[in-house]
């Protein structure tokens, strides 16, 4: 009577546990049905991969044609803080280094089609900034005035990176037009009274 008692719990306990694994099974296949498969896990990151996934950048890639750079610059917003602005290395028409390779092969043949040419005019007027610009200007004019080269008068002049330079010397300018005509006006007005004084004295 004992051992059929304790087969029969044998039993029942089996049966339990086979109920738990079904109900195991069934909920992982319910679980998968709604949701898809388990994602599989990413392959490990290096550090400069990560901080240029944290960044909103494509990673750099070995002989890729349209590799990029960032600039960061300050937005007008309040609190805004900076924003990285993406700018095609590849295929602009000059740089920095390009410049700087093409004073150091200048020649009297080729100073003005390498250098004093629409480019690099652009380049100065429109990139180069208030410290870059009359840095590489005066090397311009220098390697000119070693080979031989005149550069054209006012060559590059209006460019962004004076901007301010010349406001300021437009607004000296006409405070002394100003002047010279207010000085003008007065030494008039003060002639015709000399002259009425004149004859009373006698």
């Amino acid at each position: 009577g004992l051992a059929a008692s304790l087969v029969g719990t044998l039993v029942e306990s089996m049966k339990l546990l086979s109920l738990l694994a079904l109900a195991c099974v069934l909920a992982t296949a319910s679980a998968w049905a709604l949701n898809g498969p388990t994602p599989a896990l990413r392959s490990p990151v290096s550090r400069s991969g990560a901080l240029t996934i944290c960044m909103g950048r494509k990673p750099a890639t070995v002989g890729q044609l349209d590799r990029t750079k960032t600039k960061r610059e300050k937005t007008s917003g309040k609190g805004v803080g900076a924003v990285i602005k993406v700018k095609a290395v590849t295929g602009v028409d000059m740089s920095k280094k390009m410049l700087e390779r093409k004073l150091a092969s200048a020649t009297k043949e080729n100073m003005e089609a390498e250098i004093l040419n629409d480019k690099v005019k652009k380049f100065m007027m429109e990139e180069a900034g208030s410290t870059m610009y009359p840095k590489y200007m005066a090397k311009i004019k220098a390697t000119a005035k070693k080979l031989g080269v005149t550069v054209p008068d006012r060559w590059a002049y209006e460019a962004k990176a004076n901007a301010y330079q010349r406001a300021q010397l437009v607004a000296k300018a006409e405070a002394a037009a100003e002047e010279a005509a207010s000085a003008s006006e007065e030494a008039a007005e003060e002639e015709p009274a000399a002259e009425e004084e004149a004859p009373a004295a006698e």
